[in-house]
């Protein structure tokens, strides 16, 4: 057949090259040839069961039947160990029903349950280090390193401090503890400590019943001293008022002995209105003098600064008064 005997299909050659390049990854992917890796991920490619290499994100190319690609994710995650069920995290990331707290003991022998949560991610860089000596897949670096690593670390920490130290005063001490333990083992095993949260230390109930015992007694030994110092400060107040009580009717006195018209002014007054009458002495003092009775004879009860009268009056409103002055 010559050159002219072949058809013209009226394709240009650009339009060729692309249309069997199509057929070619068609073929490909057809045949496991081409896979991605997604965003977030890395890669560990396999041949013949040896590590060859890791891969980042994007499309990637593999010889069908003789290599394997093992995806990691490396964003970060948080492994949970709680006594609570359904907050308690599984190897491979499902929630647990069962109680997963730490039990842990403190220095003098406390029995402590411990929730926490571990952030975490795996190193990008890592994955074939992951891949060669830790796990082949998540949930296989989460049972071995995650989940023995934490649960040791906080078991080790406590040991290191008294209960109520832990539960009070030292937790961010301890936390920093465990941190530290935490980071350090990771670190060795391709994965990345971001933080330790220490959710919560629940104390043996005789503990709890002793600790709430102890404050209601503080609380009880507090209202006594407010109500100590209550009567404290009304006892001054009244010492107070009664010596300025005295210092009035010291002042008072002394402005009367200055002044003697003042006395007979009352006086006169008195004898108009019946009431308590101040009368003046020979020698400056002064008498106290209650009307008790009315009509006929009437008992008089008389008194002087510095000293004492005695006297009677009659029916007429006459009469005469004694009175001893010092």
């Amino acid at each position: 057949m010559s050159s002219d005997d072949v058809p013209d299909i009226g394709l240009p050659v650009g339009r060729i090259v692309g249309i069997v390049f199509l057929l070619l990854v068609v073929s490909a992917s057809a045949l496991g040839a081409v896979y991605t890796v997604d965003q977030g991920e890395r890669g560990v490619v396999t041949r013949n069961g040896a590590v060859v290499g890791s891969v980042d994100e994007g499309l990637h190319f593999k010889v069908p039947l003789i290599d394997a690609v093992h995806r990691y994710d490396v964003r970060s995650k948080a492994y949970t160990m709680s006594s609570k069920s359904g907050e308690g995290s599984g190897t491979s990331g499902e929630r647990v029903s069962r109680d997963d707290s730490i039990d842990a003991l403190s220095s003098e022998g406390m029995e402590l349950k411990i929730d926490a949560t571990v952030r975490y991610h795996i190193v990008p860089g890592d994955v074939t280090q992951l891949y060669t000596n830790v796990a082949i897949d998540e949930a296989g670096i989460v049972e071995k390193i995650v989940r023995p690593t934490s649960r040791a670390a906080i078991r080790d920490c406590a040991s290191n401090y008294k209960g109520l130290a832990v539960y009070s005063s030292e937790r961010d001490s301890f936390q920093s503890c465990v941190n530290e333990k935490i980071s350090e083992e990771f670190e060795q095993n391709g994965v990345a400590l971001e933080a330790v949260q220490i959710r919560s230390i629940n104390l043996p109930e005789s503990v709890i019943e002793a600790i709430n015992e102890k404050q209601a007694a503080e609380k009880r030994v507090e209202k006594k001293e407010a109500e100590i110092q209550i009567a404290e400060k009304e006892k001054e107040k009244a010492e107070i008022e009664a010596e300025a009580e005295a210092r009035r009717i010291q002042i008072k006195g002394r402005a009367l002995r200055q002044n003697p018209q003042v006395l007979q002014l009352r006086y006169i007054e008195a004898l108009k209105t019946g009431n308590t009458v101040y009368v003046p002495t020979d020698g400056g003092n002064f008498m106290l003098t209650r009307e008790i009775a009315s009509g006929g004879n009437q008992t008089v009860v008389d008194g002087t600064a510095n000293g004492t009268a005695t006297g009677t009056t009659n029916g007429t409103g006459t009469g005469t008064t004694n009175s001893t002055t010092g």
